[in-house]
């Protein structure tokens, strides 16, 4: 809360300078902080979330930040009720969600694809990551892809990573304007890492007309990041129920710390929202059933500046 007030401070500092301390929780703590953090970025918060706090929990605090924060969510190994997991579509400024290992569906993604077109809701989302979903196949991959261009909506989806292979055409798309890149850097980065190296790195696909200035272009959150916080969150499998318990801490911030995200070989597919390339048929189409087809929407274009420091505030 106090962020909420003095964010946008010249001094304001989500993390203070390193805590020269002996306490166990504060040193584990820091150390996960240093792995996870953008270098130099003064807007990035790095937190955990026990297991017993449920994410409708995470919703009501997200519209208390709204106007200040963006939602970077760990869900990884997480286990949810249906009905919980659901409320993750109205976590508000969601910019990266990591649903792996977690026992979600093609349902839950079409529910996911439809909010994505829904006013409003989940229009930031970048990064989804889904490794080692043992319910979700090629057909819920594609229907995140599957989302079109209307001129009433907006969304910011340019990044899927996944266990599941899809076919390659003559080129590297796996899909109209999806391709798959072969890039173990990407693959090993912790998510807001990721969305820095993302955007660093294939903002020449993401962005649809680049300039000196200013490009039209998705995602289009971008053009406000010096103005909004990083909030980084990640569960942990640690239940907390007492303050006091300081082992449940330190095994919390150790998870974090330790969290590899590359355990499983894995698949990154970028949007390129510079090319329309039909795919070649693929031996398992992606067809949801018709209760279950995502409508034809076109992007609503936004203006944004294109320099990576500024995106990052560093």
């Amino acid at each position: 809360m106090f962020a909420r007030s003095f964010y946008k401070q010249k001094g304001f500092n989500c993390h203070n300078q390193k805590l020269q301390s002996n306490n166990e929780v504060a040193k584990i703590r820091q150390e996960a902080i240093d792995h996870h953090r953008l270098l130099n970025s003064k807007k990035h918060r790095i937190e955990i979330v026990y297991s017993n706090v449920r994410i409708r929990e995470i919703v009501g605090y997200s519209f208390k930040l709204e106007t200040c924060s963006w939602i970077i969510l760990d869900l990884t190994a997480f286990k949810a009720t249906k009905d919980d997991m659901l409320s993750v579509l109205n976590i508000q400024n969601l910019v990266c969600l990591d649903l792996s290992c977690s026992d979600i569906d093609d349902s839950f993604l079409y529910s996911v694809a439809t909010s994505i077109l829904r006013e409003g809701k989940l229009s930031k989302l970048t990064i989804i990551r889904l490794v080692n979903c043992k319910n979700v196949t090629i057909d819920g991959i594609k229907s995140l892809m599957n989302i079109k261009y209307d001129d009433r909506a907006t969304f910011s989806l340019s990044c899927i990573e996944s266990d599941l292979e899809l076919t390659k055409g003559k080129s590297s798309y796996v899909h109209e304007n999806w391709f798959a890149v072969s890039d173990s850097r990407i693959s090993s980065l912790p998510l807001t890492l990721k969305l820095q190296y993302l955007f660093k790195n294939y903002g020449s696909h993401i962005l649809t007309e680049p300039s000196s200035k200013d490009i039209t272009t998705n995602p289009v959150y971008l053009s406000w990041s010096k103005d909004f916080i990083l909030l980084d969150l990640s569960y942990v499998n640690v239940a907390l129920n007492n303050q006091l318990n300081t082992d449940a801490m330190v095994s919390g911030w150790t998870k974090r710390k330790n969290a590899n995200h590359n355990s499983k070989p894995y698949f990154t597919y970028v949007a390129d929202n510079r090319t329309r390339v039909k795919s070649e048929p693929l031996s398992q189409p992606a067809r949801p059933t018709p209760s279950r087809l995502v409508p034809s929407k076109r992007i609503q274009r936004n203006r944004i500046k294109s320099d990576v420091k500024s995106f990052f505030d560093l």
